[in-house]
């Protein structure tokens, strides 16, 4: 069973993960001008390379969507802004049910 804060992140995550995808796909349409028949299968190459997704993304959110440098560029970061947090999260829980139970297996020793 996962944690509030755990599930939370993890929505966090994805969201964040689609709204790359999207940042790649405008930056790859607005850079190349093509038809959409052409730079959806480029965008899903580029969304396979790491570093060439960031740059791209980073573009597409600058130049597309008119975001400033400072938003655009914590959105397309590997999602550590949002990949500790979660980690940090999974270990509380794994860490609140050993808890839970070694205190069964206390109680139970006991009796």
């Amino acid at each position: 069973m996962y944690g509030i804060l755990t599930i939370a992140f993890r929505l966090i995550f994805f969201g964040a993960a689609f709204a790359q995808m999207f940042a790649v796909m405008d930056g790859v349409d607005h850079f190349t001008g093509w038809s959409m028949w052409f730079w959806l299968p480029l965008s899903t190459i580029v969304m396979m390379i790491p570093g060439l997704n960031t740059a791209v993304g980073i573009y597409g959110a600058i130049s597309v969507w008119q975001w400033p440098w400072y938003i655009a560029v914590p959105l397309m970061l590997p999602g550590t802004l949002i990949l500790i947090p979660m980690l940090a999260g999974d270990l509380l829980d794994k860490h609140r049910r050993n808890r839970n139970i070694r205190a069964k297996a206390r109680v139970e020793s006991e009796s």
